[in-house]
Order: structure tokens, then sequence, then C-alpha cells
């Protein structure tokens, strides 16, 4: 009995420390920088037109940065690649193109080195780059002079000044990082690279406080610049809020409570064997009360039994958990998390064992106690059957069993609903076949390529190698996979009038080469597809799909009307529409922004639309790895 209530408590306090530890490391165990509660993180919305997530512009960056008192700095980041070459190879890392003043922001300084100055981030500034720790060691040997030495960053020579401290990956898994270089001076409002914002709360200022602020900041932008700011409103929240959304964490705070679950389930059954076990004891517990034992000294030791039984569950469970934490960590860390997603048995998990186990002491002892020492003294000393008529525990017993099967059946279909979930979610259909098709992403510079015409004929070039490669069915070049997010941005239809920015569609785009119709299978609904003749010096053509066919024309009215991107003073050429597809999602699978799926789309050759950075998709007829 007593081995079938240490298994059950150990189980429980296992599974629950493990779920705990699993909850406390995504949500609450933070980023490891002082102050780190207060770290927020900045973005746009525009409620009026139901976009509940965008990047900041880097006016408004600017403006915010200049008229806001509540944060001590506001810096700015975007993620990107960084191609760094030395005297050997070039590699490829992720890199944070930051603000100067981002580090005194987190406090953070480098082991080696200097940060980035002020003047750093002027266009035309001597390019410098800080190493990550993990870079310093393996690319440069951990070599301290790597101070000044000269490498080639994105094609632009540049100087090593520094090297960031062990385990600092900040904004998310960043292992270099350069100056974020955005003249808003030769750039018309509205217009460039987006960025995302984040400052430290001042003291004694509290959310609510800045978010007011921050309210008045977008009014007054909104008044000065209507045309592309109406409507605009600033949201912030604690920095990792914004990487784990609000249904992850309804998700994670579920799976918790499933597994407290458990964990009562356990208690009852605890609570079960040691009803039973004072109902063989009653007669020795009646004695003890004839002989002066008060009524708490005989909850005292049962309790003390459930404090025993609770303990060396929790010694086992403690076990389980490391096992289970330890394991889950391991599988997190392959999917590249967030660098301050860390899950382990530290202190603050320690404490949790400590005060779950005696929280399922006094759960599961709390009723045996009481119900042991309430027996009626005179009829189980008259009772010659020990405890056959001093304590009656059968409906009692009965009540905690149809507790438990009720608990269990709750645990059941919230487990089999979780389940289902999960196969859906796996099973969903996004109209993009994704099997057996091989992706990577390469980039170009100035320093090789020059011009537009250079690159195109460099991409024509990648595309025809890679089909060319022995088991590849069909190859292609884009500038945003299929259910990753493809670029958006307001555009205007010829025959539509529009009386200011904010009232032109949107719509997302992505420029690809031809290949894209064969490695995706997109079917033609009307007109064509994209053509190796509608090159760099050709006609401009887009296709799009059926949402912003629908939205835009009469049925079958597509072929041969023009858009244009850009805004109302855009000085971006006519388009003509060529061919009608099928809807394919080009808004990223858990997209927070995306509030219409399947929405308004279209594809532009890629020859006709420069980029610097692409993905490969290839298709093959074998497993890719």
């Amino acid at each position: 009995m007593t081995a079938i209530a240490v298994v059950a408590l150990a189980l429980g306090i296992g599974l629950t420390t493990v779920m705990f530890s699993i909850v406390y490391g995504a949500l609450h165990r933070g980023l490891p920088f002082d102050g780190a509660e207060r770290l927020m993180h900045l973005e746009r919305a525009n409620p009026t037109e139901g976009i509940s997530s965008m990047e900041v512009t880097i006016h408004d960056y600017r403006d915010w940065r200049e008229r806001q008192r509540a944060f001590t700095q506001l810096g700015a980041f975007y993620a990107g690649t960084v191609n760094i070459r030395g005297t050997e190879r070039a590699e490829r890392y992720d890199g944070g193109f930051m603000t100067a003043n981002s580090f005194d922001i987190l406090g953070v300084a480098p082991v080696l080195g200097r940060s980035f100055r002020p003047e750093e981030e002027e266009p035309g500034a001597t390019q410098v780059v800080l190493l990550g720790h993990r870079v310093w060691q393996e690319r440069f040997g951990g070599a301290p002079d790597v101070l000044g030495r000269t490498v080639t960053v994105n094609g632009e020579v540049g100087e090593i000044i520094g090297v960031m401290p062990e385990g600092f990956e900040f904004p998310v898994l960043q292992e270099v990082w350069v100056p974020l270089r955005l003249d808003h001076r030769t750039l018309e409002r509205g217009t460039g690279t987006t960025v995302e914002v984040f400052g430290k709360l001042a003291d004694g200022v509290t959310l609510d406080a800045a978010m007011t602020e921050f309210a008045g900041i977008t009014e007054q932008l909104a008044a000065e610049y209507p045309e592309t700011n109406e409507g605009v409103t600033a949201v912030m929240k604690p920095y990792t809020e914004e990487f784990i959304g609000d249904e992850e964490r309804g998700i994670l705070y579920s799976m918790l409570f499933t597994v407290v679950l458990v964990l009562v389930i356990a208690c009852a059954n605890v609570a079960n064997l040691l009803l039973a076990r004072a109902a063989v004891r009653t007669r020795d517990l009646a004695i003890r009360s004839a002989m002066g034992a008060d009524r708490w000294r005989v909850v005292f030791q049962m309790l003390s039994e459930a404090v025993v039984l609770a303990a060396v569950g929790a010694v086992f469970g403690t076990g389980i958990a490391w096992i289970g934490i330890t394991f889950f960590d391991r599988a997190v860390s392959v999917t590249n998390p967030p660098f301050w997603l860390v899950f382990k048995l530290d202190l603050p998990i320690l404490l949790f064992v400590m005060g779950i186990s005696m929280l399922a002491a006094l759960v599961a002892g709390i009723i045996p106690a009481i119900k042991a020492s309430s027996a009626d003294l005179n009829a189980v000393l008259k009772d010659e059957s020990r405890g056959s008529s001093g304590m009656r525990i059968g409906r009692l017993s009965r009540v905690l069993v149809v507790g438990e099967i009720a608990m269990s059946m709750a645990l059941l279909v919230a487990s089999g609903l979780m389940v289902k979930g999960v196969v859906t979610l796996d099973n969903e259909e996004y109209a993009i076949p994704t099997a057996n098709v091989f992706t990577a992403r390469v980039g170009v510079f100035p320093e090789r390529f020059p011009d537009a015409e250079a690159r195109a004929r460099f991409w024509e070039d990648i595309e025809r190698r890679v089909a060319e490669l022995p088991g590849v069915q069909a190859a292609s070049l884009t500038g945003s996979l299929p259910l990753t997010g493809a670029f958006g941005g307001r555009l205007s239809v010829d025959g539509e009038s529009y009386e200011a920015d904010r009232d032109l569609p949107f719509a997302r785009f992505a420029a690809v080469t031809p290949g894209f119709r064969e490695t995706f299978e997109v079917d033609v609904l009307q007109g064509r597809w994209l053509e190796s003749t509608d090159g760099i010096d050709d006609p401009l053509v887009v296709v799009v799909n059926q949402a912003f066919a629908d939205r835009h024309f009469a049925e079958g009215q597509a072929l041969g009307r023009r858009i244009r991107l850009g805004g109302l003073q855009s000085e971006q050429p006519w388009r003509e529409i060529v061919g009608v597809v099928p809807n394919h999602r080009m808004e990223g699978v858990g997209d927070p922004g995306a509030e219409e799926i399947d929405g308004p789309g279209f594809y532009l050759p890629l020859a006709q639309y420069d980029l610097r950075f692409v993905s490969i998709a290839a298709r093959v007829d074998r497993e890719p790895l």
C-alpha cells in the first residue's frame, strides 16, 4: 500500500514539475539582464483597418524616440543575414542590425572591445561588427587579438570592434551584430525598411502610463502626417511576450492545469489508501484518545504520515522531473528557440517541488486525518472486530473513487481534444504541396553584383543550375517562400480612385522565377503564368490570385488591367495583369498580423523586382535530407 502511494505521488509531482518548468521557462524566467522585467517591445497597429501588428517605420521610430519620456531610451533593430569573410572562407550568420544605444539599454557590454558609437549609424561610416562569443571561439579560435581585424561584412570591408558575453544572443538568436543604418532624411515618410523597437521603462513609470503617453504621441503624428499615420497606434508589451502570443500562453496554462489534475487524482488515490489504513488502525487511535491524546494529536499523526509519503514521493518525483526537463530542453534546443528559453531544474523549480509536495501531503492527508480523529470512541471500544464499526469509510471512499473517475474522464476528454487539435494542425491543407521540397537562402552583395541586371542574370543562372541537379524535378527562386509570410504593401489599381494613401488597398506579393509554378504546382485559371521572356527590359507584368481578381474586377475582367505598387505619389511603374491563379496562402502560418487568410495577393517576375536575398526551392524525387 505504501509503495502504491509513493508511486502515485511521485508520478503526480514529477509530471506537474516538468510542466511547471516548461511554463516557467517560457513565460516567467525572462531575459538574463538586470531590469529585464521593464524591457518592452513596441510596434504599431491600425485598428480602423483591422491591422493588429506591424513593424515601425524609421520615421515613426525617430519621432517616438525624440518625443517620449516613459523609457530611459528607445532602441531599434531588425534581424537579417550577415555574411562574414576573412582571409579564408565566407560564412553566413544570423545577424542583428542594431542602433548604437541598444547595448546601453540592455545593460550589457562586450567582454572584449567596445560596442557601437552613434556616428557609426550614419550612412557612409566605416563598417564595424560585434562577434558573438561562439563565433569568436569557433571562427577565430578565441584569439584575444581579434580586435581590429579586417573582415568583409555583407560585401563591405569592416573592422571587428568587440566580442559579446557568452550566452548573449539578443534580440532572438543572433550571432553577430552590425550598426543599423537607415537615413530617414533621404526616404519618403512611410517608406524604407521597417524596424522593431524596444526600450526599458524609466524608474517609477508603469506600462499603463507609457501606453497613455504613446497614445498622445501617435495622435500628434496622425495630425501632423495624416497620409501615413492616420489611425496608427502604438502597441507595447513585455519583450518576451512578443514571441509567445496569447494562444501559446493559453495552451501552456491548459497543459499545466491538465497535469495538476493528474496530481489531484494521485492525491485522491493516496487519500483513499490512507483512509483504508486508518480504518484498520481505528481501535489503536481510539485507545490513544481514551488515554488522553486530544483530537489534534491524532490529526497531526495522520498528517505526518502523509507528509512522509509526500516527501518520499517528492524525491522520486524530482528524479522523474529531471529526466523530463532534460529531455524537453534537448528536444527544444534543436529548433533554435529564443536564447532566453532555458528549461532546467534550478532553485525556483526545486522550491516549486517543495511547495507542491507539501500541498499534496495536505490534500491527501487532511480527509483521512479528520475522519480518523472523529471516530466514535465508545463504538470502537465496544466492538471486538477492530475498526469494523467505529470508522465507516465506505461512503467517503466511494465519493473519492467517483471523484477520481470524474477527473480522469475530464483529463481524457481534454487530452483527446488536444490530440485532435495537433492532428488537425498536422493535416491542415494550405493548397501548397511541400513534400520533398528542399529550400535554402542565398544573398548577393554590391561588391560582386553592383546592379539589378547583374543580379537578375545571377538568379537566372542559379535556377538553371539547381534544376539540372540529379533528382531535381523543378526549381525556382522566390523572395518569400509559401507559408512564411510574403511581402505586403499598398497599391493602386488602374481605374479606381483614391483620396489618400490610407484608402489604397493592401495586398501581399512575391517575386518569383518562372519555375515557381511547377515547383509548387500552381494552376492557371485565366491568362498565363510568368515566363522567362518577362525579363528586366521587357514589359512589366504580374499574375494575381483569385481573391485579388474578385475584390477589384468583375468576373473575367482582370486580364489586361494594371496595378502600381506604393502610395499615390509613387514613382513605381504600372504593371499589367497577365494571369489569374488560385489562392495559395501567402500569409505566414501563425502570423499574428495576418487577419485575412488567403487574402488578395499577386506574383511578379524576380527579374523585374530587384532583390538581394532570395530563397531557393527545389522539388526532388526523394527525401531532401
